[in-house]
């Protein structure tokens, strides 16, 4: 079976969806992107952003949606890069009443108590590595901690908007055209408008589970899907819950496939969920990791045993169902943080140290294999395919353009601030989620 790519995602009223890596391929075949750029050489402009994210930008009618910490969307023009409108997502924008007030004090408290242990546990250290050690005092020291964690532990049900970093922010946007959807790491998703006006907001998850949170939402079959703890189909125009499988999240970003008449949701952790009823057809076919699976013809490509695997997925319709494995790569010893694109029968996948291997999506055996230099920087940015041309970034900036096919050829090789988010192609633009900034790199002016 030559695999390629065959995503499911039903367009919105305008005909625009834009989300993870556009509709989960990682493909933006209508996209006629520059290929050099500096942070002073083909930037149309440049945006600050009032706080960091690990999110991707999504680019539809004319706007550019993107998030920031601790919990805002940002809505900014296409065309010369303005602030239209930013909305938060705290606790109080879910609980209006006294509950909302209530989880907000909660987490100032833990926060607090969070200050008071951190000294002690600095000092406990300390102490431990002393010569001799004071056991004594070393005991005292270990039992005050106990208490004040116990405490602690109490007081973070809920978890808080930000565990450090830029976690809460991580999941992209999804648009149907008309309208933006946003999760974050929190449980809170909410629909807007493109004029900033909020259409309905709900919590997704039990409290307890926000660290670390990245899996993107989905939209398909005209539901919002979001993995957040449980597997939750949402309905675009009143956030109300249609349903809801329990099946394991994981970093990487739920994809939509065609499987027969059917649409299968296939999860990071490689679990089968068909779409319009959330039937859980299988689990635990693999598990990408921090990367998302991707769609292909029949099938999807995820990673089991730091090997790719291409499955063609179960018939919903029989009991029992069965997936077969229709090839599996060569094994990498480093992670994959980085999603794969399938093209052109080539499966092409780059690991955390920036080796990329090639493989045939026919038969899995790999095509070449090659290091392609970046220096510095884990690559955490996933691959693009846009203008015909392969984009690989890093987290310090370095982007590598290179051509698709069984021989490496590389075309340019750009640098621009540090970013751990993928690039995002629409026209003749790419935007970049930097550290702090957002950038539309193409021609200044309205963009084609």
């Amino acid at each position: 079976m030559v695999l390629a790519a065959s995503p499911a995602v039903a367009a919105g009223p305008h005909g625009e969806v834009s989300g993870w890596r556009n509709d989960g391929t990682g493909v933006f075949s209508s996209a006629t992107p520059p290929l050099e750029w500096s942070a002073e050489k083909n930037v149309a402009w440049k945006t600050e952003l009032p706080g960091p994210s690990h999110g991707s930008p999504i680019a539809v009618a004319g706007r550019v949606f993107v998030t920031a910490e601790p919990d805002l969307l940002i809505a900014v023009d296409a065309e010369d890069g303005e602030i239209l409108w930013q909305q938060s997502h705290g606790w109080r924008d879910v609980f209006p009443d006294e509950r909302g007030e209530e989880i907000e004090q909660n987490l100032r408290a833990a926060a607090e108590l969070e200050q008071r242990i951190q000294p002690l546990r600095k000092e406990l250290d300390a102490l431990r590595k002393a010569e001799p050690p004071d056991e004594d005092a070393i005991a005292r020291l270990e039992e005050r901690i106990k208490t004040l964690e116990a405490e602690h532990k109490g007081l973070t049900a809920y978890p808080p908007p930000s565990s450090g970093g830029a976690r809460n922010t991580t999941p992209t946007p999804v648009s149907d055209g008309a309208r933006v959807f946003v999760a974050f790491g929190n449980g809170i998703a909410a629909a807007y408008n493109f004029d900033g006006e909020r259409l309905w907001t709900t919590h997704v998850h039990e409290p307890g589970g926000g660290a670390d949170h990245s899996a993107s939402p989905l939209i398909v079959n005209g539901r919002l899907v979001v993995h957040h703890g449980a597997l939750v189909a949402l309905d675009l125009l009143s956030g109300a819950e249609m349903w809801r499988t329990e099946t394991q999240a994981s970093h990487g970003s739920p994809v939509a496939v065609n499987a027969g008449d059917e649409t299968m949701i296939v999860t990071g952790a490689g679990a089968v969920i068909r779409a319009a009823d959330g039937r859980l057809v299988a689990e635990k076919l693999f598990n990408t990791g921090w990367a998302s699976p991707v769609p292909a013809e029949g099938g999807v490509v995820g990673e089991r045993d730091g090997r790719l695997i291409a499955i063609r997925l179960p018939d919903a319709n029989h009991e029992p169902a069965t997936a077969d494995v229709e090839w599996q790569g060569p094994e990498m010893k480093q992670r994959r943080l980085a999603s794969v694109v399938v093209h052109d029968a080539l499966a092409y996948s780059v690991n955390e140290i920036g080796v990329l291997d090639v493989i045939d999506a026919q038969t899995g055996e790999l095509v070449y294999r090659k290091r392609l230099g970046f220096g510095k920087g884990r690559v955490d940015p996933s691959l693009a395919l846009a203008g015909g041309r392969l984009y690989a970034s890093n987290n310090a900036g370095t982007t590598i353009v290179f051509e698709p096919g069984r021989e490496y050829a590389e075309v340019a090789r750009n640098e621009l601030e540090g970013f751990t988010s993928s690039p995002v192609f629409e026209g003749n633009r790419v935007y970049v989620r930097t550290n702090k900034r957002l950038y539309a790199i193409g021609e200044a002016g309205k963009p084609e």
